[in-house]
C-alpha cells in the first residue's frame, strides 16, 4: 500500500527505497520456495495481478516474471499465466490510456519469458500470440517500442522454424538495419 502511494505521489525516492526491498523479497521468494499448495496459489496471483498493472514499475519486472516462473512445477502452466497477463495488458479498457506504455510491457515481459524458456514454448499458443504482437510492434512508429521488438525477434527467432524467419523476419529486419533514418540501436540490433 505505500509503495502504490509513492508511486501515485511520484516521491522517487521513496519509490527506490520501496524497488530495491521488493526485489529483496521477490529473490528470496524464488530461493524459499512455495511448498504449499495454497501459498504457492496466492502468490501466483499476486504475480499475475502485479504484472498485469501499470502501477508496478518497470524495475521490478523482470523479478515478479521470474518469480511467477519459479512458483509452477510445469511450464506450460506458467505460459498458461502468462497468457493471463497478456489478455489484462491488452484489454480495451487498460490498453487505451496507456497504449505504448503497455506495448512496452508486453513485450518486457515476453523478452523475459523467451530468454529463459525451453523448447516447450514452441508448442505452447502462447507462442502464435508472441509471434504476432512482437512482429507487428517490429514495425510500430514508436521507437521505443520497435526496438524492444527487434531484441524480441531476435529471442523469438531462436523458438521458430527457419523458413519463418527467412520468410517473414529477414525482410523486415533487411529494411530496418538499411533504414538510414532509423536510429542506430535498432539498425544494430537488426
Amino acid at each position: 500500500r505505500r509503495f502504490i502511494e509513492s508511486i501515485q505521489e511520484e516521491d522517487e525516492e521513496c519509490i527506490d527505497q520501496e524497488c530495491f526491498v521488493c526485489l529483496q523479497l521477490l529473490q528470496l521468494a524464488k530461493i524459499a520456495g512455495l511448498q504449499e499448495e495454497g501459498s504457492r496459489r496466492h502468490f501466483s496471483t499476486v504475480m499475475i495481478d502485479s504484472l498485469a498493472s501499470s502501477e508496478t514499475p518497470d524495475e521490478l519486472v523482470e523479478e515478479c516474471v521470474e518469480a511467477l516462473r519459479a512458483t509452477f512445477e510445469k511450464e506450460s502452466d506458467f505460459f498458461g499465466a502468462m497468457a493471463v497477463i497478456l489478455e489484462t495488458l491488452i484489454s480495451s479498457d487498460s490498453f487505451e490510456g496507456d497504449e505504448n506504455k503497455n506495448h512496452a510491457r508486453v513485450l518486457f515481459i515476453f523478452s523475459v519469458v523467451l530468454g529463459k524458456a525451453s523448447s516447450e514454448l514452441s508448442s505452447h499458443d502462447i507462442m502464435y500470440v508472441m509471434e504476432k504482437v512482437i512482429s507487428s510492434a517490429v514495425t510500430s512508429p514508436n521507437a521505443t517500442i520497435r526496438e524492444i521488438a527487434i531484441g524480441c525477434l531476435g529471442k523469438l527467432g531462436l523458438f521458430l522454424t527457419e523458413s519463418t524467419v527467412l520468410c517473414e523476419f529477414k525482410p523486415i529486419l533487411l529494411k530496418i538495419a538499411s533504414n538510414t533514418e532509423e536510429a542506430i540501436p535498432c539498425r544494430g540490433q537488426s
